[in-house]
């Protein structure tokens, strides 16, 4: 079978076999089997016989009307006697072909329902050992019965091979008939059969040649599969998985397994367009708007009296490719002890104690007293420069302030001993020594902003919103 992934018969005289094809009911009087063969091997499912525990099972003596038997007449074929073998001419009773028509309670042979799984079947091919003409495989799904030609494998190594669709968790028995004998494959585990059969060997024009030997042989031993339960969903169906599913026609013929859902599960299931995020005003810090941020600061503070006209690319440069570091310094030292009363901005005392901590303050080149001249010298701005400002600050620096206080840090520090002669470089060891603490501050920054743009917090923020302009007022 190339085509279907799943039937259902229901109250016909016939039934799916375990490779997917009808296999008819012998007879017109609804015998199962003729009567001078052998009882059929159990079938795992599909078959009318088949009770609701999934066992093979026959009829009891007729005890109702027209000869048939009643409800739940069936006993497993242990337990039943020849003679009543016998006695099983009769037509199937109504509870006999309804049996099948509620699929959950009785197992089918639909792949798609029961979760059949793919096994792979392979005959290894050993160095020391002459190549097979021929390779099948006779499973336990149809007593031995019908053969399944293994193919030699060209990729991989080399092998005989065959798949085939199998119930999961099911304990798949399987022999393989190499050339003109039956042989286990090594390495897989083997038990032995509680009743011995025979097996009617396969031929084919690739074993022309061969001396032929009995077509029957006599089955004893058999190679032993574990199948899974369920195979595990690939990541893309994990929406599928243990849900209603529906299998449609795909565009390259192969079967596609679609969600199965009703118009009242779609409407519960539908979401609503939501409406602008509490926080859609506020700006992230992208490389746009970092790059604006210095060329503001860049404007307002004094770098012509720090840095010469030739080094303001050179030093521009290597402040935007670290300025969401000068920036994240900043804010965290201008909210420390800022109250209600004054602005945001940072005081002597933070500033010299971040110079100190970054190892940039020592008792010969850069001493506390420098550091307070730098910072009253960062602090002085013209009148004109103050317009337009948002934050102001006569006490403390602002940003464009701070930035020139750093510029001034670099200059002192590197440039004025002569340890450098470019003020880039003595600007970019300046970043260097406090990168630690602008590091750890962007991490943190960087956790609280993924955690706080999420739809649950702005349910909480809009559900509050009256309550917080309350209090911002």
């Amino acid at each position: 079978n190339h085509y279907l992934y799943g039937l259902h018969l229901v109250g016909n005289s016939a039934t799916m076999d375990a490779d997917g094809f009808l296999r008819p009911l012998h007879g017109s009087s609804g015998r199962l089997s003729p009567p001078h063969e052998e009882p059929p091997s159990p079938v795992f499912s599909g078959d009318p016989r088949n009770s609701t525990t999934n066992c093979l099972a026959s009829r009891r003596p007729a005890l109702g009307k027209h000869g048939c038997c009643g409800s739940g007449s069936l006993a497993p074929l242990s337990s039943t006697s020849a003679s009543s073998q016998s006695s099983t001419g009769a037509a199937c009773s109504d509870d006999d072909v309804l049996r099948e028509r509620d699929v959950l309670e009785q197992r089918s042979t639909c792949w798609a329902c029961e979760g059949w799984t793919r096994v792979d079947l392979e005959w290894p091919l050993l160095p020391d050992e002459k190549e097979p003409r021929s390779v099948w495989a006779f499973t336990s799904l149809d007593g031995f019965r019908s053969g399944l030609q293994l193919r030699r494998a060209e990729e991989g190594p080399p092998r005989f091979c065959v798949a085939r669709m199998v119930p999961g968790g099911c304990k798949l028995r399987v022999v393989f008939q190499v050339d003109q004998s039956l042989k286990l494959a090594p390495g897989i585990a083997f038990e032995p059969l509680e009743t011995p059969t025979d097996i009617r060997l396969r031929q084919c024009e690739k074993m022309l040649g061969l001396q032929r030997q009995k077509s029957f042989v006599k089955l004893a031993e058999v190679n032993v599969v574990d199948c899974p339960i369920q195979r595990q969903p690939r990541p893309e169906d994990g929406i599928l998985h243990g849900r209603r599913t529906v299998l449609l026609d795909g565009p390259d013929g192969a079967p596609v397994q679609m969600l199965r859902i009703t118009e009242t599960e779609f409407k519960m299931q539908e979401k609503r367009p939501r409406s602008a995020a509490f926080f859609a005003g506020f700006q992230k810090e992208t490389d746009a708007l970092l790059r604006e941020c210095l060329e503001v600061d860049w404007s307002k503070a004094k770098v012509g009296r720090i840095v010469d006209e030739q080094e303001w690319q050179h030093v521009q440069a290597v402040l935007q490719d670290n300025y969401r570091h000068v920036i994240a310094v900043y804010r965290w030292l201008s909210t420390l002890g800022v109250s209600g009363e004054t602005a945001f901005g940072v005081n002597q005392i933070e500033a010299a104690d971040i110079i100190s901590k970054a190892g940039l303050m020592d008792t010969k080149v850069t001493r506390i007293a420098d550091l307070d001249r730098l910072f009253i010298a960062a602090k002085v701005t013209n009148v004109e420069m103050k317009r337009g400002v948002a934050v102001r600050n006569d006490k403390a620096l602002t940003r464009h302030q701070f930035l020139e206080f750093l510029l001034r840090v670099a200059q002192q520090r590197f440039v004025q001993p002569g340890e450098t002669t470019s003020i880039a470089d003595a600007v970019c060891q300046v970043l260097k020594a406090l990168s630690g603490t602008s590091g750890t501050l962007i991490k943190d920054l960087d956790s609280l902003m993924e955690a706080l743009h999420t739809d649950s917090v702005d349910d909480v923020y809009k559900d509050h919103l009256c309550t917080l302009q309350a209090v911002y007022k």
